[in-house]
């Protein structure tokens, strides 16, 4: 299956300095493991410290450390690191600027049963649903 030319998806992996031509591609990159360069811009883009990030994306800091100094993540912790690059990415269609995107983020959500959204997003199923309330912005709806 190949991309169009605006995937969400894909996009996302710009973060990590990687700009997939296709699905095919997208996923070499993930089972490859991501670069560890783009952690700074993830930090970046949440406004959030690296031990915040580390507890979200479920990394110790020993191992963040290692990585750091290997110069990329595993396949497993790409995933996640991808999952929430994606949730960033979309959340920049909705709110239009870094500083909206990182206060969304850190912001308690009533939709969310009072956690952020940042917390939300530590499991696939909380990252679902992080992706439904940005959907319902994006529609007009309730957030």
């Amino acid at each position: 299956m190949t991309a169009t030319l605006h995937d969400p998806a894909l996009e996302s992996l710009a973060l990590f300095g990687l700009h997939p031509r296709d699905t095919q591609e997208g996923i070499r990159y993930l089972l490859d493991g991501l670069p560890a360069e783009g952690w700074d811009r993830l930090l970046e883009r949440l406004g959030v410290g690296e031990r915040r990030l580390a507890w979200v994306v479920r990394i110790p800091p020993t191992t963040l450390h290692r990585r750091k100094q290997s110069g990329r993540f595993t396949p497993e912790e790409s995933e996640r690191l991808w999952r929430l690059a994606r949730l960033v990415t979309h959340a920049a269609q909705v709110f239009r600027t870094p500083e909206g995107v990182a206060r969304w983020f850190s912001r308690p959500n009533r939709a969310l049963g009072g956690a952020t959204p940042l917390e939300y997003a530590r499991t696939p199923l909380g990252a679902e649903e992080v992706e439904r309330v940005l959907e319902r912005i994006l529609d007009g709806g309730p957030a």
